[in-house]
């Protein structure tokens, strides 16, 4: 599943910022495929389903929440992709907040020190690479965050 997960990560990011390049966001794309923007939501919603139950087996059990929250966060991100409008940008930033905040929470708290310190090694890179291209920073935080997770569960 998780695997399957990483694919599907894969396939939808590299097509939108292939397909466009000036993409600020993994959100962005939602408005940049135009009548096809609904496949973000479908990419959000597959991702949080196939991540959910890898993050729930392997959390310890008084801590499975801490499995729901990068879900939790990316599923609100998927359920409001209208992020440009105001009844729904506040759910979508609230819930990328969460998804990221609680992935970094998650690969903290419930992986061993060398996956955890290779995964923010990861994330740090992205981090420094988005202070010299500010117009993609959020992009760049945002694959910082799945490829700190998918690092640690791969």
């Amino acid at each position: 599943m998780i695997q399957i997960a990483f694919l599907i990560f894969i396939i939808y990011v590299g097509f939108i910022i292939t397909r466009y390049p000036h993409l600020e966001s993994i959100s962005g794309s939602f408005y940049e495929l135009k009548k096809w923007g609904r496949l973000f939501t479908l990419w959000a919603f597959a991702e949080m389903f196939l991540l959910a139950p890898y993050l729930l087996e392997v959390t310890p059990e008084p801590f499975k929440v801490f499995a729901f929250l990068p879900c939790l966060g990316l599923g609100f991100v998927g359920a409001a992709p209208f992020f440009k409008e105001v009844s729904q940008s506040k759910i979508h930033f609230i819930g990328a907040g969460i998804c990221l905040l609680g992935s970094l929470a998650w690969i903290i708290a419930f992986n061993p020190f060398v996956y955890t310190l290779i995964a923010l090694i990861i994330y740090d890179l992205f981090i420094i690479i988005s202070i010299f291209i500010p117009k993609k920073m959020v992009l760049l935080i945002e694959l910082a965050a799945f490829a700190s997770l998918f690092t640690v569960i791969l």
